[in-house]
């Protein structure tokens, strides 16, 4: 009885230990890994560099752009910053992810396509045509181009003093002429064409006061470059004249 009662306490307690070492083991083993990662993250050594864009720019909202293909493509730790007011991309990384930022962005940071914008506006009266007039703009892809024309005209706007013979005169200004704005997005080109005039007609307000007439083509078109698309027309009231609009986008380089 003593021998087998002195078996079944040695075998208990070789599963205890057992159990025990096993325990051991398993709270050993994060700990051990915790070590191994906190190790590798003070491995790593990063540093911040700033990259400057030769062609993206914010006028076209191409930096931007580029900064968020950088982000969701890269493959690597690196943290990516666009710096807008110095026209930069700011990484913070290994000199091997910062090096393939690098590469990233001189194959992404390419020239701006440049095109010429000839508008033509013709008038044309009962019919005929009576002449043409042709404006040129220019501007990157993506950006905006802006023409204008035209002179100012003053409109009164009140009198300071009760005296009428020494009363100040206020004025206020008006743009008149004519303005053409343009964006082209890919194969769309966004136009909005206004133009002002003073009208024959005077006021019923104040007999000082001009009439301004104006008239405004907004639109977007399909263009194909090197071939001119006619946008619209702009009807002059009270005659029986009107204004055809047409574009013709040419790719500078």
């Amino acid at each position: 009885m003593n021998s087998q009662s002195g078996r079944r306490v040695s075998a208990a307690r070789i599963a205890t230990l057992a159990a025990g070492f096993a325990l051991t083991l398993a709270l050993a083993a994060p700990a051990g890994a915790y070590a191994q990662s906190s190790n590798n993250e003070q491995q790593r050594q990063e540093s911040v560099e700033v990259i400057r864009l030769s062609h993206a720019s914010n006028n076209n909202n191409s930096a931007n752009d580029l900064a968020t293909a950088l982000r969701n493509t890269s493959s690597n730790r690196a943290r990516i910053y666009l710096d807008s007011t110095q026209n930069a991309i700011v990484v913070r990384g290994t000199a091997e992810e910062i090096e393939q930022t690098r590469k990233a962005i001189a194959e992404l940071d390419k020239p701006i396509a440049l095109y010429k914008f000839t508008y033509s506006i013709t008038q044309v009266e009962d019919g005929k045509r009576t002449g043409t007039q042709r404006y040129m703009l220019l501007a990157g892809a993506g950006e905006q181009a802006n023409f204008k024309e035209g002179h100012r005209v003053p409109i009164v706007t009140g009198k300071i003093g009760n005296d009428s013979s020494a009363a100040d005169t206020q004025f206020q200004y008006v743009d008149i002429g004519l303005n053409i704005n343009a964006r082209l997005d890919g194969s769309s080109l966004r136009t909005k064409v206004e133009e002002s005039a003073v009208a024959d007609e005077k006021s019923s307000v104040g007999i000082q006061d001009p009439v301004i007439r104006q008239i405004q083509l907004e639109t977007i078109a399909t263009i194909t470059p090197g071939k001119p698309a006619t946008l619209g027309s702009l009807d002059i009231p009270n005659s029986t004249r009107h204004q055809e609009v047409e574009v013709l986008v040419e790719r500078v380089q």
